[in-house]
């Protein structure tokens, strides 16, 4: 019996149900476009909305027409063991003939199809919803609701199954070929499938706990292409609109897809990874500060092209296969950024707290341990700059893991890492943020030191303290004029900085040298009496394995180095802090090194005798490092960055027709700033430890 009943190319039974039956003129008013045919042109929104409603308003309890006794008797003689009627109905519904009007009917009687009627089931959950117009598609979604209400939720799972499939389909079959989905048709479809959601949500309670798991296991494997991608995406975050229950899980299920993707693309080898360039806005300015290996003169020509898709694929010469799945990623990657930006600019501002909520939930649970994420971990980037508190509030976050003796030092090492990053890019932050957290850091390390005394340089022992030493100097080198603009022009010297250089620990030594090159010049230029550190270390001899037995190489990392994804680029590139020369800290600007092709050839320059420090190196360019060298500077708002030096005042402007809190400048009030009567220290204890990485300080604006 099954194969026929699954068949769908048998013969109608002569005692077939009479198919030339018309709708009543009511439904023919209502849905003008009745019966098979194949993807017919899309009705607007609020028609289909209204049909449904209407469609789905009739009451259960009716007296039944002699079609619908038909349909029922059939039903019921299936069980008293004379199936050649409801056999019919089943080859019928499975062939698509008067599909519309069959389900018309069956939803007048939802009560007589029960589970056990597997052959019945079978067929109408397996409807192509592409394959017929908008009227079918209504009279079937109408059946969905009256048989899922009539039963109590019973069928809730092959339901929300057969909607969500929608999520991901773009072709039917007909005639034995694939025929791609009119872009109307797909609208009109996908726009009942989501008010039927609706519905079901607003009818069953509890049925977001089984629609749930249907999202999360329909979410398209990472290999899948990305117009797979793109559509299932973007209706997953519609439901996240309409279904606040699920709004958290869909988030967090999504970075998570994103993070699969995202450590899956190498950039460590330029020859694996081109961005598109795109030259309208390049303007040929001062190179970025970049941690990666960069192309040196006569770089190779690449081809932007356009797939199936329009997906931007760059075709560069001898790529083997690897590399192309490589790109193929890399565009996966960007049009899904550039889709959950769009998502969140479009977000109210009352919506503002609890997104940002949950973008630090899944920061902490997915981001933050992952090891070789790039570009995700710009979507919390991209939201502090949302509301002033954010950025703050982040730092704060970022702080309060690193003081926290409970978490693996992994993640505490990886969230000082964040917090140097985060405040050398980010372009939005306060001078006062930048201001306390500077001297937090540098008072954090003057104390490890005091704790820890005559201490020799060991990255595992000390790794900590490595780590917040980078970020102090990071942030130094990038924001040390508007520190000394804005506060006092002894800022720097006074921090008390060469008891951090001359230290026993040494961490000039051991910290990227580009960096430290940079910062030795800048810090020189403010008075900090950093005398010939740079020869000194260049002599100096530290243990090659660190107490533990490992080698003693530290592996910093910059998590926000620049965002090399061209198409979601234009949201990050307003609020980013790219590296700019200046030839106002005491040096030759003609002279100065130029810290692209520095930290670029910094692998190459490691001795070739020393593999271990080679492969250091190698695994910390894995983090995302290369330099933005194209790509879209179209703004989502309108930039008024200024020149380096001053933070970002967005003042009266708007974000897409939406109000915009005031950033300030760089002479801005605190209060303008931050939260309001709190106290951001989330350190969790009041006294320094003892051992090595516990020390703690307050982390308080007030």
């Amino acid at each position: 019996m099954a194969s026929v009943i699954h068949s769908h190319s048998f013969q109608s039974h002569p005692g077939a149900p009479h198919s030339s039956t018309s709708l009543s003129s009511e439904k023919r008013r209502m849905y003008p476009r009745g019966g098979n045919s194949n993807a017919g042109s899309a009705q607007t929104s609020s028609a289909n909305s209204s049909a449904l409603n209407s469609a789905t308003s009739s009451s259960s309890s009716h007296e039944m027409t002699q079609k619908e006794r038909m349909l029922a008797t059939a039903i019921e003689n299936r069980d008293r063991g004379n199936v050649e009627n409801y056999l019919i109905m089943v080859q019928m519904l499975a062939q698509g003939q008067q599909l519309g009007h069959y389900y018309e009917l069956l939803s007048r009687i939802p009560t007589y199809i029960r589970p056990h009627l597997t052959e019945l089931i079978d067929v109408v959950f397996a409807l192509d919803w592409f394959k017929y117009d908008e009227a079918t598609l209504l009279h079937y979604s109408e059946f969905l609701l009256n048989l899922n209400s009539a039963h109590g939720g019973a069928f809730l799972d092959k339901t929300f199954a057969t909607l969500i499939d929608t999520f991901r389909a773009r072709t039917t079959v007909v005639n034995g070929r694939a025929v791609p989905t009119s872009a109307a048709h797909l609208d009109g479809v996908l726009n009942i499938v989501h008010t039927s959601l609706k519905k079901i949500l607003w009818m069953i309670p509890t049925s977001p706990t089984q629609l749930w798991p249907a999202l999360a296991d329909a979410f398209p494997h990472r290999t899948f292409d990305a117009d797979a991608q793109r559509m299932y995406l973007t209706n997953c975050l519609h439901v996240a609109d309409y279904c606040p229950a699920l709004k958290e899980r869909i988030i967090l299920l999504i970075v998570d897809k994103l993070i699969q993707i995202d450590v899956e693309i190498k950039i460590d080898d330029r020859d694996e990874f081109e961005p598109v360039a795109e030259d309208e806005d390049d303007d040929g300015s001062g190179s970025d500060f970049v941690f990666s290996m960069e192309l040196q003169g006569g770089q190779r020509a690449a081809q932007s092209m356009r797939g199936p898709a329009g997906v931007p694929i760059v075709m560069v010469a001898n790529k083997t296969e690897q590399a192309i799945e490589n790109q193929e990623a890399a565009n996966k990657l960007d049009i899904m950024m550039d889709i959950i930006f769009t998502f969140l600019t479009s977000r109210n501002p009352e919506e503002w707290d609890d997104y940002f909520r949950i973008l630090l939930k899944a920061f902490d649970k997915i981001i933050l341990p992952t090891h070789r994420s790039k570009f995700t971990q710009f979507i919390v980037f991209y939201f502090c700059r949302a509301k002033p508190d954010f950025g703050v509030s982040f730092v704060d976050h970022l702080f309060g893991i690193t003081d926290d003796e409970q978490k693996p030092m992994q993640l505490r090492q990886a969230a000082a890492a964040y917090i140097g990053s985060f405040m050398g890019r980010a372009n939005f932050l306060s001078s006062v943020c930048l201001q306390r957290a500077v001297s937090k850091m540098v008072l954090w390390l003057r104390e490890y030191i005091n704790l820890h005394p005559n201490q020799t340089p060991d990255t595992d022992r000390h790794g900590l303290f490595y780590h917040i030493a980078q970020s102090a100097i990071y942030v130094l080198t990038f924001h040390h004029k508007v520190l000394t603009e804005t506060f006092e022009t002894h800022f720097i010297r006074n921090l008390g900085l060469e008891h951090i250089i001359f230290s026993s620990m040494n961490p000039l030594k051991l910290c990227v040298q580009s960096v430290v090159h940079e910062f030795v010049k800048i810090a020189r230029s403010h008075g900090v009496k950093v005398s010939n550190i740079l020869q000194r270390n260049e002599r100096a001899v530290i243990p090659t394995k660190t107490a533990f037995g490992s080698a003693n190489v530290f592996e910093a990392f910059f998590p926000f180095d620049p965002y090399l994804l061209s198409i979601s680029a234009r949201y990050i590139n307003p609020l980013y802090q790219h590296w700019e020369r200046k030839s106002d800290t005491g040096y030759d600007t003609d002279q100065e090194m130029d810290l692209d092709d520095e930290v670029g050839d910094s692998a190459n320059r490691i001795d070739d005798d020393d593999d271990s420090q080679r492969n250091s190196m190698m695994q910390m360019m894995d983090y995302g490092r290369g330099s933005y060298t194209g790509g879209s500077m179209k703004n989502s708002f309108e930039d008024r960055r200024g020149s380096y030096g001053r933070r970002s005042s967005f003042g009266s402007g708007s974000f897409d027709g939406k109000p915009v809190f005031a950033v300030g400048s760089s002479g801005g009030a605190a209060g303008n700033f931050f939260l309001e009567d709190q106290d951001l220290d989330s350190s969790g204890g009041n006294s320094p430890a003892s051992r090595p990485g516990s020390y703690r300080t307050s982390w308080n604006f007030r």
